[in-house]
């Protein structure tokens, strides 16, 4: 997966400024985008875990070809039909991620975890509800969006099963790296600021393409902080892993 490389600083006795840029197409900035650091690498833990699910992952491949170089046309009956539905996931994955650094004894988790099993369960309704309305209309890309919501529900189950530990893994890694997990959300300049312990961290972040619905930009880019002078990184397309939105 593309990174950016590593920052570093470091000397004194307190946290490390850590200054994150979100830049779009153009270099134009990336505003209200969640940003996640994490002390520990997220893509290794699901890496080791679908390693050792019972069964692969299923394969999708020529789909997701097809789905990069889906170009939009000038009725998008997809588009206009799948926006809420993904306005929503994103949601729902955002507090995931949120979730699964958090203790399960915080006094805040029960209520974060309250919300994410409603949104889950009002992401399911508004899946039925966009599956409907696309049997209603018709077209080529119509068709590719009712086999694309196919294979996304079949990859979801099998990583609601592959991925179960995840939450567990994610605990404990925080547990041995002694660092809580910060988030933050870039403000009007497409920049948030961090104040971080000296270590090792993982910045994550996933923005949808605004140009295809069917992908998103995915970061997971290290960078350590050492204490000495704030850090800057750049989160841009190129160091992102242009991925399948499912």
């Amino acid at each position: 997966m593309p990174a950016a490389a590593a920052v570093v600083l470091l000397a004194c006795d307190s946290d490390t400024t850590l200054v994150v840029r979100v830049e779009g197409e153009g270099g134009r900035p990336v505003q209200e985008l969640d940003v996640v650091a994490l002390p520990f690498d997220p893509v290794a833990v699901l890496d080791s875990l679908r390693s050792a699910a019972p069964q692969p992952a299923p394969d999708f491949s020529d789909l997701e070809a097809e789905l990069r170089s889906w170009r939009r046309q000038a009725d998008d009956q997809y588009d206009d039909l799948n926006r809420p539905w993904l306005a929503l996931r994103d949601s729902v994955l955002g507090l995931s991620d949120s979730l699964h650094a958090m203790d399960r004894g915080e006094p805040a988790y029960a209520t974060r975890y309250a919300r994410f099993r409603q949104l889950y369960a009002r992401l399911a309704e508004r899946a039925a509800e966009r599956d409907r309305a696309l049997r209603d209309v018709s077209g080529s890309e119509v068709t590719l969006a009712r086999r694309a919501a196919a294979a996304a529900d079949s990859l979801r189950t099998w990583e609601y099963e592959a991925f179960a530990p995840y939450g567990e893994l994610a605990a404990a890694a925080v547990v041995r790296a002694g660092r809580d997990v910060v988030e933050g959300s870039t403000d009007a300049h497409g920049s948030v600021t961090f104040e971080l312990q000296p270590g090792r961290w993982w910045l994550v972040a996933r923005r949808p393409d605004p140009d295809n619905p069917f992908m998103e930009y995915f970061w997971s880019v290290p960078v350590t902080t050492t204490r000495v002078v704030p850090a800057r990184v750049l989160l841009v397309p190129d160091n992102a892993a242009w991925r399948w939105r499912h």
